[in-house]
């Protein structure tokens, strides 16, 4: 497994840990690591998105943003 690899399977577990404990405590989440996957599935790669591995892209800022926008309805 690559370096890079790696590194995206410890942002999945990452990823995994935040959604229970939102579900645990009962807070919304604005889940990031979703949009991303999202984004790479349907329109583009993470490169688009990331400018590291842990990073976003300005563009990945703005799908942030929208997953913080739904929560207040104003997007």
């Amino acid at each position: 497994m690559s370096d890079k690899q790696e590194e995206w399977r410890q942002l999945e577990q990452h990823a995994g840990m935040i959604r229970a404990l939102a579900v645990e405590y009962g807070v919304g989440l604005a889940d990031s690591f979703e949009a991303f996957h999202e984004f790479e599935t349907q329109e583009g790669s993470l490169t688009d998105v990331l400018s590291s591995t842990n990073h976003p892209s300005g563009l990945g800022h703005v799908l942030i943003a929208k997953r913080i926008f739904n929560w207040f309805n104003c997007y």
